[in-house]
């Protein structure tokens, strides 16, 4: 019994060891993907004190540009931000 649980306790160490925290996974992810390019659509829900929500759908579409990221965002819903646009550039080397 002594050996068994020498072993359960070496086993649960060693996992402990080679855990990872948060930080470092995304970091690791992030190294691991390399977009030149990226399109997409999403949804944004907001909500407010009450719990009401809004829904708002935009696009945006990103691409790298000598050493810069350049990402555009534009609303296409509700009516009353459509057609509102952001140009975010993104320098790998300086301050954004």
């Amino acid at each position: 019994m002594k050996t068994f649980c020498t072993i359960i306790l070496l086993f649960f160490g060693m996992l402990h060891t080679n855990a990872q925290n948060a930080r470092e996974i995304s970091d690791k992810a992030s190294q691991s993907i390399s977009l030149e390019a990226m399109e997409m659509v999403a949804s944004l829900k907001v909500f407010n004190q009450n719990g009401n929500e809004r829904v708002q759908t935009l696009s945006m579409a990103s691409r790298k540009f000598n050493g810069v990221s350049k990402t555009l965002m534009k609303f296409i819903e509700p009516a009353d931000v459509k057609g509102t646009t952001l140009l975010i550039f993104d320098y790998e080397n300086q301050e954004d």
